[in-house]
């Protein structure tokens, strides 16, 4: 009997967690003002290449967990695929990531030598 309500319990629960993913909207704009997932983008882009998650991390200075939910929202938005490679999980920009990525690095770039010309003077 227990088993029974255990597995109804634990059913509800992932029809719950399917439908908050489902009517939950990212609103880009708000999610990409966040350090953390524009450094992960322009990275990526910066890369040229496969990265994997493992060294995202490193570079953006923060825990793999949360680059694996960084990189899992990017993938879930459509601006990058990941694939297995053997254990580690490769990170590639999709089109639009592409353009996402140089818009980002374009305005990240503006803000630093704005900041470099105000400790000028």
């Amino acid at each position: 009997m227990f088993y029974s309500f255990f597995r109804s319990v634990n059913r509800w629960r992932k029809v719950y967690i399917t439908l908050v993913r489902f009517f939950t909207v990212i609103n880009l704009k708000e999610y990409f003002l966040n350090r953390k997932p524009a450094e992960t983008l322009v990275l990526i882009k910066k890369s040229n290449q496969e990265i994997f998650n493992s060294l995202i991390s490193r570079k953006i200075d923060t825990t793999y967990s949360h680059t694996v939910e960084i990189v899992q929202t990017l993938e879930e938005q459509g601006l990058i695929r990941t694939e297995k490679v053997g254990r580690k999980k490769v990170s590639k920009l999709t089109g639009d990531g592409r353009e996402c990525g140089e818009a980002l690095e374009d305005f990240l770039q503006a803000l630093e030598s704005r900041d470099k010309e105000k400790i000028k003077q």
